[in-house]
């Protein structure tokens, strides 16, 4: 145990073996022979030692718990579920947003892009890739002006009802 004064409150801290320093609040109470003999004598005879660390200050049990993403939010998850120049659109953002948030010491970047991305991973998953590229390629043909085969939004509301026996 060793003991040291605090420089920017002056209190005294105590070090047992290989802890982190604690503080040392001194009261009006007989100390307990566990505190140790050198407390004891360079604090009198009667006194209380507190220790705090910032760990220990407030037990883990009773910190809000830090969320997780869920498992398809993931930036490896999402990474795995894009093709193409998607997925290097995503790194992009991400790395960008990454480097925002280590000068910010702000996620809310990180989180836009986790989630913005997440929704076209989840597209590309429920439709499979295939599909999903060749929507890419007809956005991109209909955005260049080409004629593109398309099909009336009546005429696929009434397919969908047939579907469903409306």
């Amino acid at each position: 145990m060793t003991q040291r004064i605090h420089p920017a409150t002056s209190k005294p801290q105590v070090r047992l073996s290989n802890a982190r320093p604690m503080s040392v609040v001194l009261l009006d109470v007989p100390v307990d022979d566990a505190v140790g003999e050198r407390v004891r004598k360079e604090h009198a005879s009667r006194a209380i030692v507190v220790a705090m660390t910032a760990a220990a200050s407030r037990p883990e049990s009773e910190l809000p718990p830090i969320p997780t993403l869920p498992p398809d939010a993931t930036p490896q998850a999402i990474r795995a579920a894009l093709i193409g120049d998607e997925r290097a659109e995503f790194e992009r953002d991400y790395r960008a947003a990454l480097a925002d948030a280590a000068g910010t010491l702000d996620l809310t970047g990180v989180l836009d892009v986790l989630r913005n991305w997440r929704h076209i991973a989840w597209i590309t998953r429920r439709h499979g890739p295939d599909m999903h590229r060749r929507m890419l390629e007809t956005a991109g043909q209909l955005i260049a002006g080409e004629d593109v085969p398309t099909v009336p939004g009546h005429v696929v509301k009434a397919e969908i009802n047939a579907r469903l026996g409306h």
